[in-house]
């Protein structure tokens, strides 16, 4: 059954640029995207566990599009999951993202230092987010957000589009 799932999740190759399936090490599909680089990721529906969270830098326009809420990106023990910075944008439809931070880090202003989201977009172009759900949990207020967009230098840094989502801190 399970190699069914996956001949479907990756047959319209026409449609994605790459596909990410669920279980453990998903997330080296960003690997595959050369700096710069265009692309539409398609997420079949399944759990994506992540043990910290993943940093795509320097690529070009990006679609990452899910099968739904049952496309479950998590990140246990962090309070982020994804996050993308210096990219030409960033567009995210039909999938759950989720940090689940244990523990209290202390707050500063330096690298590593601030709130983070668990969809994070730092000097990116426009950000698109459609259809989604996004989830925090962090055992103090103000520990994380479910989603946060800093503006930068690229063209369009700082716009964003944010529709038809559920967020839940």
């Amino acid at each position: 059954v399970q190699e069914a799932i996956d001949a479907l999740a990756t047959r319209d190759a026409a449609c994605c640029t790459w596909h990410a399936l669920p279980g453990e090490g998903w997330e080296r599909v960003f690997d595959e995207i050369a700096p710069n680089q265009n692309g539409k990721i398609c997420f079949a529906s399944g759990n994506y566990p992540l043990s910290a969270p993943v940093r795509i830098a320097g690529k070009g326009h990006l679609k990452l599009i899910g099968a739904g809420p049952g496309t479950k990106i998590w990140c246990h023990g962090r309070a982020q999951a994804l996050h993308f910075e210096d990219c030409a944008s960033v567009e995210i439809s039909d999938m759950s993202i989720a940090a689940e931070q244990n523990y209290a880090e202390k707050k500063g202003t330096g690298a590593g230092q601030r709130i983070t989201g668990a969809l994070d977009c730092t000097n990116c172009g426009p950000v698109r987010v459609a259809r989604s759900v996004l989830v925090v949990s962090a055992p103090r207020s103000r520990e994380a957000v479910c989603l946060r967009i800093q503006s930068g230098t690229l063209p369009g840094s700082g716009d964003c589009i944010i529709e038809d989502n559920d967020i839940v801190a």
